[in-house]
């Protein structure tokens, strides 16, 4: 696995305590036999690299508004 511009060498899990899909994750990890970091985040204060990595839509698409292409 290539090191991210984060210089994380393990993948890493960002799991919320009741998110059902990283659940789901871990357990197909787990049954694989694949190394993880589990990192916890709450959903309303996600990690920075964790958000650079997948930047939230802001209803925009190069630069225009969805709302103009209509």
């Amino acid at each position: 696995m290539a090191v991210a511009a984060n210089k994380r060498s393990v993948m890493t899990l960002f799991s919320g305590p009741t998110d059902i899909f990283s659940h789901q994750v871990r357990i197909v990890l787990a049954e694989k036999g694949v190394s993880v970091e589990i990192e916890q985040v709450e959903p309303d204060n996600l990690p920075q690299d964790l958000i650079d990595l997948n930047p939230i839509p802001d209803g925009t698409d190069a630069g225009r508004s969805r709302a103009d292409a209509v």
